[in-house]
């Protein structure tokens, strides 16, 4: 009998020890299974760091879409225009129109009576649908964070008829959320001579009157982007002479201020590049340094150069003759 539990008693023995083998084997594999958990963990790791390398060489790209070298230093396009294409049924009022406008740039849009100018203009701040692509800052045209930074004056000034002046700014600083505008207002409209007129109402207003209430809305807000449709029509000499001193200002602040105008005189001293478009494309952009500066040819012989077809002049924005 002591033979036969001596027997079970090595027999179990036997047992736990191939039961401790086998436990040291799991834990074995169990360990394997960690490092390898650990590896693929590593890994994935490895990989959303090279994500986030490659998403951020993506963004230096898109970046670098926008913006222009100049001496070695990059200046971002506040106003980019691509491939505009604008149609009235079969009519084309603008047709894969490409430019751009720097920051603290001021370009200036001309063309004859129907060229596609004031239709590039509503497309630039949201008013018409088009085919391309129009950013504001980066920001596409028709998304608020490009709003918020536009400022622009159309031809013919659009009022609230019972609304006065002062209700007017109000309303803009309302929809733009400014704080502490009244002393901006208050400036505004004294340098433009309408402080003692504050409680006219829009249908009461002049059109000269009407012009200059326009301007000081779309400055309120202090736009980056500033965009002038016929600006000096109707206005009388010292709302010239102030918009005309204004410009320079705004330049100085780094806004991009694009400007369509007849009145080749009024931008004649402050222009750094013209777009020049005919039967609603571009036909020519100039930078003026390229010209020679203030000594090369001026902005009227340039014009007509091009519209009249006396000869071609250097396509230095673009880089291609049009």
């Amino acid at each position: 009998m002591a033979v036969v539990v001596c027997g079970l008693a090595v027999f179990v023995c036997g047992l736990a020890v191939v039961v401790r083998d086998l436990a040291v084997v799991v834990c074995s594999l169990a360990v394997v299974v960690y490092g390898l958990a650990v590896v693929v963990c590593g890994l994935a790791v490895f990989v959303c760091g090279l994500a986030v390398v490659v998403y951020g060489l993506a963004v230096v790209v898109c970046g670098l879409a926008v913006v222009e070298p100049v001496k070695g230093i990059y200046i971002l396009s506040m106003i980019e225009i691509q491939e505009l294409t604008k149609k009235y049924g079969k009519t084309f009022a603008n047709d894969r129109v490409s430019l751009h406008v720097k920051a603290g740039e001021f370009a200036v849009l001309l063309g004859p009576n129907g060229a596609g100018k004031s239709t590039l203009i509503k497309s630039i701040c949201g008013l018409l649908r088009f085919q391309g692509r129009i950013t504001i800052n980066g920001f596409d045209n028709h998304m608020l964070e490009a709003k918020r930074i536009l400022g622009y004056v159309p031809e013919i000034p659009a009022l609230y008829p019972m609304l006065t002046l002062r209700e007017h700014l109000e309303f803009i600083a309302r929809a733009y959320r400014l704080n502490a505008w009244e002393k901006t207002a208050d400036a505004l409209l004294e340098r433009f001579e309408l402080g003692d007129k504050q409680k006219k109402l829009g249908k009461e207003l002049s059109k000269g009157m009407q012009q200059k209430i326009s301007l000081c809305c779309a400055l309120l807000p202090e736009p980056k982007a500033l965009i002038l449709d016929e600006p000096l029509v109707g206005l009388d000499p010292h709302a010239i002479r102030e918009l005309k001193a204004l410009i320079p200002e705004l330049k100085n602040k780094g806004v991009a201020v694009m400007v369509s105008t007849h009145l080749l005189e009024s931008v004649a001293d402050d222009w750094d590049t013209t777009h020049i478009m005919m039967g609603g494309r571009l036909v020519r952009s100039c930078e003026r340094l390229a010209l020679g500066g203030t000594n090369g040819e001026s902005l009227e012989e340039l014009y007509f150069t091009i519209t009249e077809g006396l000869g071609a002049a250097p396509d230095t924005a673009n880089g291609k003759e049009a």
